[in-house]
C-alpha cells in the first residue's frame, strides 16, 4: 500500500496527547479503485495509555514500539494499550506482539471493540488481558495473513510455506505457554481454512481474556 504520514494538531510540546493519523490507499483485487481506510495511534502520557486503533502496519510497528520505550524511561508503572482493529498483514502483528513482550513493562491489552486476525495476535501479547462484554475476536490460520490483497506482490511471492509453518510454530511456542488457551486454538492457527469467531465470554472459557470489564450497574 501507498501511505502519507500526516502528524495531527493535536500534539503540542506541552500536552499530554500525542496523535498519529496515517491515511492511506490500498487497491483490492476484486476491486479496481483505490479504497481509503485510516489508522490511528494515540498516546496520553499522563494517562500512560497507548490506542491502536483501524488497520496495522509498518508505521504503526514503529510508533508503539517509540512509545512504549518513551513511558518505560519515565517510570516502571504499567501501561495500557486499547484496541480496536481489524488486523493486516501477520508481518506487522507479530512485530507489534514482539514490541509488547520485550517492553519491561506490565502491559495491558484491552480490546474495546474488536481485535481480528492480525490484531488478535497483538492482543495475546498483553501481561494482562481485557475486553467488554460485546467485544470480539477472531482468529484464523496465520499463513493467510501473509497473502491477504498481496496475490501480485514480489515479497509475498517468495514467501514459502515451510517459512509461514515455521514461523507460526515458533510463535506458538512462545505464546502457548502464557495463555493455557483451547486445542481449538492452535489448530484453528495451524490448520483450519475457516474463522473463528469468538464473543467475550468464550474468550474467557479460552484463557484469552483474564477479565472482561462490567458495563455500568453490573458489577
Amino acid at each position: 500500500p501507498r501511505a502519507t504520514q500526516e502528524r495531527s494538531s493535536v500534539e503540542k510540546e506541552d500536552s499530554p496527547l500525542y496523535e498519529y493519523s496515517i491515511p492511506f490507499a490500498t487497491r483490492s483485487a476484486s476491486n479496481e479503485n483505490a479504497l481509503t481506510n485510516n489508522r490511528l495511534f494515540r498516546a496520553r502520557f499522563d494517562k500512560r495509555e497507548l490506542w491502536v486503533l483501524g488497520g496495522l502496519g509498518a508505521d504503526m510497528v514503529e510508533v508503539v514500539t517509540m512509545r512504549l520505550k518513551e513511558l518505560a524511561d519515565v517510570s516502571s508503572d504499567p501501561v495500557t494499550v486499547f484496541i480496536d482493529s481489524p488486523g493486516g498483514w501477520a508481518f506487522e502483528g507479530f512485530g507489534l506482539y514482539d514490541a509488547i513482550r520485550s517492553c519491561p513493562l506490565e502491559v495491558r491489552t484491552v480490546n474495546l471493540v474488536v481485535a481480528l486476525s492480525a490484531a488478535a495476535v497483538l492482543f495475546l501479547a498483553g501481561d494482562r488481558r481485557y475486553c467488554y462484554p460485546h467485544s470480539s475476536f477472531m482468529f484464523h490460520c496465520i499463513a493467510r495473513s501473509f497473502g491477504q490483497g498481496a496475490s501480485e506482490s514480489v515479497v509475498a511471492s517468495r514467501i514459502t510455506a515451510d517459512y509461514i509453518s515455521e514461523l507460526t510454530k515458533t510463535w506458538i511456542k512462545n505464546v502457548k505457554p502464557r495463555l493455557h488457551a483451547s486445542e481449538e486454538l492452535w489448530r484453528t492457527l495451524t490448520e483450519s481454512s475457516d474463522e473463528r469467531w469468538l464473543g467475550a465470554e468464550e474468550a474467557l472459557e479460552w484463557g484469552l481474556v483474564h477479565e472482561i470489564l462490567p458495563a455500568k450497574g453490573t458489577a
